[in-house]
């Protein structure tokens, strides 16, 4: 759960979110990253875990993918 934890907080989202969209309260979502609980189902939850956070994640690429551009037509601006 480290690396899903890592992405969740560069993408911002917060442990109470992620855990609402997997049904699963704060406090046991928070447990469970942590390695303070492990559920059976822990492969499948990081997997729907991952799922959860791709839209986060296409956004902020969209979002970098915008600010790249703009500083290349700045820098063309320049030349």
């Amino acid at each position: 759960m480290e690396k899903i934890k890592k992405l969740r907080k560069e993408l911002g989202v917060k442990q109470h979110e992620l855990g609402l969209k997997l049904g699963v309260n704060k406090t046991k979502y928070s447990s469970i990253e942590n390695g303070k609980l492990i559920p059976n189902n822990l492969e499948y939850l990081k997997e729907q875990a991952a799922k959860e956070l791709m839209p986060y994640l296409i956004v902020k690429i969209n979002d970098t993918r915008a600010k790249l551009e703009q500083l290349e037509s700045l820098m063309l601006q320049f030349k």
